[in-house]
């Protein structure tokens, strides 16, 4: 692939594609030029893959995944597919060789999602799983910064939203905190689920964690509690880290009793801000270096598996 750029195809244009993923793909082949290229997009609703190919710049679009697999013959496809769907498609993808990025959760149900670990296992197809989080740019700032002052003893990881009441928040959404505090914390070792309610309400969960470093946390998910924020905390000898990484991003560092200093981020599109042009990057320049990329489906099944028990 040295010699020409990635063939990269777009498989579902929703509103969260095209608000997250599509502009991430636009942006990376601006910036990185001769490294990839959007060849087409796919969605079962035509005039809707027509618009997205219009406004992105790819080169064609399809109504049928197959099709336009066998016509275009990418080098890599990022799914954005619905939760129902993800599973199946994205085993289907991976059986055929295609370098995937997915979209999360990984199936509509925890069975769903260890069924495509297998298919990724066996078939060794290079993979990344789209979990941002651990890309934004607040949050990596911040464990660059503590990572230079000393070891994580603990980590802390907050989702809040207003009146979020479905019932597959925390297996859909809730994922991203947990994975992201569990990708702070290192290896994960032990975990204990501690439910905060009861009967047919919105759900409100903590899961206390332990990382084989010796590092402990923590994370809360409060889908009704009347305000949107998602904030990270990491804790050290001598430091406290504050991260806001949705609502006005910042990261705010106190260390030894000294005054804090806050690193306000600039307003950025949803794209940037949220990590997924930074995931998008990772993604295809592991790929074109030869590298396999991360987090994975086996990795985010971590995060999985405990989503399945909130």
């Amino acid at each position: 692939m040295a010699d020409r750029p990635l063939r990269v195809v777009l498989i579902g244009c929703g509103w969260h594609a095209l608000a997250s993923h599509a502009p991430a793909l636009t942006r990376y082949v601006a910036e990185h030029p001769g490294l990839a290229k959007l060849v087409a997009v796919c969605d079962r609703d035509g005039a809707r893959a027509n618009l997205a190919a219009g406004q992105f710049g790819a080169g064609r679009d399809y109504t049928d995944i197959d099709t336009m697999l066998d016509a275009e013959r990418p080098d890599a496809a990022v799914c954005v597919m619905p939760v129902s769907a993800v599973a199946e498609q994205g085993a289907c993808l991976l059986e055929r060789g295609l370098a995937t990025l997915l979209e999360k959760p990984l199936g509509p149900d925890i069975a769903s999602a260890r069924r495509l670990e297998e298919v990724a296992r066996r078939t060794g197809t290079p993979h990344m799983v789209s979990l941002n989080r651990r890309f934004a740019p607040a949050l990596t700032a911040a464990l660059a910064q503590a990572r230079q002052i000393g070891p994580l003893r603990y980590v802390r990881g907050t989702m809040v939203r207003p009146g979020r009441r479905e019932r597959a928040f925390l297996w859909a959404t809730g994922i991203h905190v947990l994975d992201a505090t569990i990708a702070c914390g290192g290896e994960l070792t032990g975990f204990s689920v501690r439910p905060m309610t009861a009967g047919d309400g919105p759900r409100w969960s903590a899961v206390d964690l332990t990382f084989a470093g010796g590092a402990q946390g923590t994370v809360e998910v409060l889908p009704s509690a009347g305000v949107n924020g998602e904030a990270y905390e990491l804790f050290g000898e001598g430091y406290r880290i504050f991260v806001e990484v949705r609502v006005e991003p910042r990261v705010t560092l106190w260390r030894d009793g000294a005054e804090p200093q806050t690193q306000a981020f600039p307003a950025e599109p949803e794209d940037i801000a949220d990590g997924t042009y930074a995931e998008t990057c990772a993604f295809l320049d592991a790929l074109a270096a030869g590298r396999a990329p991360a987090p994975t489906v086996a990795d985010a099944l971590v995060a999985s598996e405990i989503a399945a028990l909130l």
